[in-house]
């Protein structure tokens, strides 16, 4: 599987960066077909696991930060799996597909979030099986995605479903990773060749173009906008709105996530950033009332707005329109702060 997707981004002649090409000869053109058209993602080296048995439901209810009450073939979710004192282990995608459900994890903490569910399981009817060392998972990412993949395959009515293609099935996840939808295309390692013939005409998308518009809309990532200490209550209202349930039964971390929501806020907020200037992941950030106000977690030069970026700042300075400043190299640039997400969509 891996040769023959390595050899379709090397088709395109993509520069690498880490897991996922920085681009494929132009991030500029890359963001535009997230923004207007569509492109597909290689998204292969995130965690992903199947929850099957009679118990999953119940049992997955009191784990994670989501209600599961309404959760059914079909459907999606987004939520968090935490620690007993609040950080989150994973912010995951859940998707109900008949008799299982999909579960995809990020790459940086899908481990450790698997040994802590399987840790969970009594008596209780539940596998989970993994799956990340054999599927592969290629995202198709723009407001075209569903026009054009549609054309290609039958999508399901609702949120999730399974195509049967000669040799094999492949899961289908709608899955807005970009800000304009998408569907997640999960598929064991056998149907590589199948899924490259669907991507056919559709043109790849690099970390960079992806990395620009995801921060624009608030989504993080784990390892970068979040890691182990990070509070769930800490990452803003759009992300807590998208994955918490303040009206559910008990869960683990449940009480320290209703204890903040109680106060009103945590110490520390998660925000957008829009710079004069470009800057850095790991800078430090401050501001007139308080020089230790934070760091930036994460940075992109986005076509449609500049240099933007995430940062974890101190409460008190994470008010939208303020106007902190970011160090550089060439010294400190100025930054205005935005209350997540930083496109409106």
């Amino acid at each position: 599987m891996i040769s023959d997707l390595k050899s379709l981004h090397e088709s395109h002649r993509a520069t690498w960066n880490g897991d996922l090409p920085a681009d494929y000869g132009s991030a500029d053109a890359e963001y535009r077909l997230l923004r207007e058209s569509c492109g597909w993602i290689d998204f292969s080296n995130v965690g992903k696991a199947i929850l099957t048995g009679e118990d999953r439901k119940g049992w997955l209810q009191g784990q994670i930060t989501q209600d599961l009450r309404n959760f059914g073939d079909g459907t999606y979710a987004q939520a968090c799996i935490l620690s007993p004192t609040g950080q989150i282990v994973a912010d995951i995608g859940l998707w109900g597909l008949g008799e299982e459900f999909a579960m995809l994890l990020p790459s940086t903490s899908a481990e450790a979030a698997l040994k802590r569910l399987r840790q969970m399981l009594i008596l209780e009817d539940v596998k989970i099986e993994e799956l990340t060392s054999s599927h592969g998972l290629i995202s198709i990412q723009g407001p075209t995605a569903s026009e054009i993949l549609g054309d290609r395959i039958e999508l399901p009515r609702l949120s999730a479903g399974v195509v049967q293609l000669k040799k094999g099935e492949v899961r289908l996840l709608r899955h807005d990773r970009s800000g304009m939808g998408g569907w997640d295309l999960l598929f064991p390692s056998e149907l590589v060749k199948d899924v490259v013939k669907i991507l056919d005409g559709i043109e790849p998308v690099g970390y960079s173009a992806w990395n620009a518009a995801r921060i624009e809309v608030g989504i993080p990532v784990y390892g970068q906008d979040i890691d182990e200490r990070t509070l769930a209550m800490e990452m803003g209202p759009d992300f807590i709105s998208r994955t918490i349930s303040f009206d559910k039964g008990c869960y683990t971390g449940q009480e320290i996530v209703q204890r903040i929501h109680a106060r009103g806020h945590a110490n520390r907020s998660w925000v957008g950033l829009i710079a004069e200037d470009e800057f850095a992941a790991g800078a430090n950030v401050s501001h007139p009332n308080r020089e230790d106000a934070g760091k930036v977690t994460s940075y992109a030069n986005s076509p449609d707005y500049g240099p933007i970026g995430a940062a974890m700042i101190r409460a008190e300075v994470a008010r939208d329109g303020d106007i902190v400043s970011i160090q550089t190299d060439k010294g400190p640039i100025s930054a205005e702060v935005v209350i997540m997400p930083i496109r409106q969509v």
